[in-house]
């Protein structure tokens, strides 16, 4: 993949198939929210001499035991550690000196329409109700204290009371929808889930707000993604948000459906978010790549 000139070389999950990459590039930049491979790949970075960027997108605090000590580990050993908010900057800049607090957010620049059906429905809960609210969940998955880190459950659970917005759920993989069906949750009928392979940029195209319900995050690309787009952001105070966004209590949903009832009222702001390309660029080129 080639950007202005810069080449991206993307690898998967399996370790073998990092070697090749890691001795025929100079510089790697690392995204892995895993713990282990964050520390195996700055460490073999250090060991073939190669300059390695790493991006925490969690919240370092966040991760305990061994998991702390390999985070803290691969902070100290690569050449540059990138954070997402300002606690876990002030942390990894006591383990590296070249620690920098950056954006993740790169505005898209290409996605895929939604099928016809889908977009059919979206309009249709349009015409029906007062605000489309969105959010998303690629998986389904649970923190270190067992509950689900996208809350979808608990979401579909609650907007049983919230009659007059709709609430779109982009989840391809389908999982989040087969635990609301497991744990017998009603699904009142302004709630859609989407659990066929879609890109969520026409669904916040069509939305006029997103919540962000999670438990835990690092700097989200949605919520980026959704003040790009100018939408209203209602956003769990789990971690340091951007100051347009509306917070609520993910302890407390009833906190999230005051903010609903008031969404007609609340001021939007319409600035928009940092781009971290250009920034990337530079550190790109402060290593050595051309």
């Amino acid at each position: 993949m080639k950007r202005d000139g810069i080449e991206h070389q993307l690898i998967g999950k399996n370790i073998m198939s990092w070697l090749i990459p890691l001795l025929s590039n100079d510089v790697y930049h690392i995204h892995f929210s895993s713990a282990f491979a964050q520390y195996i790949l700055a460490l073999s970075g250090r060991l073939f001499n190669k300059a390695t960027i790493m991006t925490v997108h969690r919240d370092i605090g966040r991760y305990e035991g061994a998991h702390r000590w390999l985070n803290h580990m691969a902070v100290k050993t690569v050449s540059k550690p990138l954070l997402l908010n300002q606690s876990s900057y002030e942390l990894a800049s006591k383990l590296n000196p070249n620690a920098e607090k950056i954006s993740a957010f790169i505005p898209p620049l290409h996605f895929a329409e939604l099928s016809s059906s889908i977009a059919i429905k979206l309009q249709s809960l349009k015409n029906n109700y007062n605000k489309i609210c969105c959010t998303n969940a690629f998986n389904y998955v649970l923190d270190q204290d067992g509950r689900e880190i996208y809350q979808i459950s608990p979401l579909v659970d609650m907007w049983q009371d919230v009659p007059a917005h709709a609430l779109i759920i982009s989840d391809p993989t389908g999982c989040n929808y087969q635990k609301v069906i497991d744990k017998g949750i009603p699904i009142s009928k302004n709630v859609l889930f989407i659990t066929e392979v879609h890109d969520f940029i026409p669904v916040l195209q069509l939305s006029d707000v997103l919540i962000r319900c999670t438990t835990t995050d690092g700097d989200s690309i949605s919520v980026k993604e959704a003040l790009f787009y100018h939408k209203y952001v209602l956003a769990s105070d789990c971690v340091e948000r951007p100051s347009n966004c509306r917070l609520f209590d993910v302890n407390n949903l009833s906190s999230l459906k005051d903010l609903l009832n008031q969404i007609d009222q609340l001021p939007k702001d319409i600035s928009n978010p940092a781009n971290a390309y250009t920034r990337l660029k530079e550190i790109y080129c402060e290593y050595g790549v051309k």
